[in-house]
């Protein structure tokens, strides 16, 4: 007696497709987590004077996925002492677009943060944390991350 599939290639196709997007969904998710974790700590230090509150604002993240973009956060809501005009997010997301579209694979998810004014690197050099700090967390927070994913991935299959 022959073994009868109750299903058809499209319904394996589909349920097939239906987990990669969960899958996707689920790695998006911890890329995003990851980068409000780095901005959160880099904003947490106060180790410098933002005197137009730019710096501050050109803080923030973007999400491409498979060389498109997919998510971005600048939320531009910092203040200082000085008014002028806040610059700070375009410059800072301005900044990650550029570096993502240089890098971002043509499958796959890349996460960029910035702290994107151009006086950032200096008053890292004068001894303040601008950015260093908020990189270290987010490589940590994302590398644990995908591991639980991989691991939970593997168990599933």
């Amino acid at each position: 007696m022959p073994i009868v599939p109750q299903f058809t290639t499209f319904q394996i196709k589909e349920y097939m497709l239906k987990n990669i997007e969960r899958y996707e969904a689920t790695i998006l998710d911890a890329f995003k987590r990851t980068g409000e974790k780095a901005v959160a700590y880099m904003r947490s230090l106060n180790t410098f004077k933002d005197q137009t509150a730019n710096l501050r604002n050109s803080e923030g993240y973007i999400i491409y996925k498979d060389g498109e973009l997919a998510f971005e956060s600048y939320p531009n809501d910092a203040s200082g002492p000085k008014e002028g005009p806040k610059v700070g997010a375009s410059i800072g997301k301005g900044l990650a677009i550029e570096v993502a579209q240089q890098f971002a694979p043509r499958k796959g998810f890349i996460i960029v943060v910035t702290a994107g004014m151009e006086y950032a690197l200096y008053v890292e050099a004068k001894g303040y944390d601008v950015i260093t700090g908020g990189a270290r967390e987010a490589a940590r927070f994302i590398k644990d991350r995908m591991f639980k994913i991989h691991k939970k991935i593997s168990r599933a299959a």
